[in-house]
């Protein structure tokens, strides 16, 4: 097993918060890997039941499983690769997967110190964790504004849709994910929260802060690179190259007065809460005092979906969670 595996870490945010970014900061200064996003962890959790692979029907359908995942190519890993790794016993999906793990870290070269995840395996992360034990988790978290202007503007990697065009509906994702984050901080102490605006700001100071928290060194020399799919162009087009600190404020000019409103009147008690300044379109009731923009009626409207949302959300986790007995 490759030594990576004993320094596992997960990169967790919204998505469009720098994650990306982060990443490939993280593999071309601090010596270690993060494969290309992939569902492939989540496919083998959620579909592939059996406790072992241990006859050549479940090798196929293990083998099925992880190839169903167009992303999963990107790793460079063939299909008799893992054919092989599946021949050697009767592995549990865990050490099959850990098998996979390995191999990727292998090609990435002998000096890799660490393999870091990207993906939204928060739901998922307690039978991570289980699995890595020591893993550690990098929450990065960005201005909810500036997520929600970079998810308007930006579509999908297949192009077919825009990340979200719903200001309150960004807002209420944006908020869930990094409360969730929050609370996981909180119970597993294992976690750096990383803020995007100041990974721009002086990305040398905050990699260090990382390479620190994950034991790992910093250098200033570029000393890996993390692959970028042709499909992650447009919409990781500026990755690569150095930070853009504009990028921090561009959503004031991005999102129409209306947008803004909208996504504050969700979000800005959290919007606050981590720090990011509010201004005076995210006080309901001081735009009330004023003679402000909004009627009762359209707030009453307004606060009905929003709490309509929140309890759907909650029957869902209730109901995911095997909570929901009746």
């Amino acid at each position: 097993m490759h030594r990576a595996l004993d320094n596992v870490f997960f990169v967790f945010g919204d998505g469009r918060s720098g994650n990306t970014f982060l990443s490939e900061k993280i593999c071309a200064h601090l010596g270690a890997t993060v494969p290309p996003e992939s569902n492939i962890v989540t496919a083998i959790f959620s579909r592939y039941v059996f406790s072992h692979i241990d006859t050549a029907a479940r090798r196929r359908l293990f083998s099925d499983i992880v190839f169903s995942d167009p992303k999963f190519a990107d790793w460079g890993i063939s299909r008799n690769e893992v054919d092989e790794i599946l021949a050697h016993g009767a592995l549990t999906r865990e050490e099959a997967l850990k098998e996979i793990l390995s191999l990727y870290c292998e090609k990435q070269g002998a000096n890799i110190q660490a393999l870091g995840l990207q993906k939204n395996y928060i739901d998922i992360y307690p039978r991570l964790r289980r699995l890595f034990p020591n893993s550690k988790i990098v929450w990065i978290i960005r201005d909810g504004r500036a997520v929600f202007s970079s998810k308007k503007n930006n579509k999908v990697s297949d192009r077919s849709r825009y990340f979200e065009t719903d200001p309150r509906r960004a807002a209420l994702i944006w908020v869930t994910k990094n409360r969730r984050l929050q609370n996981m901080a909180r119970r597993y102490r294992n976690t750096i929260r990383v803020e995007y605006e100041a990974l721009i700001g002086d990305t040398e100071s905050i990699l260090k802060q990382v390479a620190a928290f994950l034991g790992l060194s910093y250098s200033a020399e570029v000393v890996g690179e993390r692959p970028l799919a042709a499909r992650y162009e447009d919409i990781h087009k500026n990755v690569k190259g150095a930070p853009l600190p504009g990028r921090a404020s561009s959503w004031k000019e991005e999102l129409s007065p209306d947008d803004i409103e909208a996504y504050e009147a969700v979000a800005g008690d959290a919007l606050r809460l981590y720090g990011y300044p509010v201004g005076r379109g995210g006080d309901m009731m001081e735009r009330l005092c004023t003679g402000g923009l909004l009627s009762w009626q359209s707030i009453e409207a307004q606060a009905r979906k929003i709490l309509a949302a929140l309890r759907n959300q909650a029957a869902a986790r209730l109901y995911v969670s095997g909570e929901n007995r009746s």
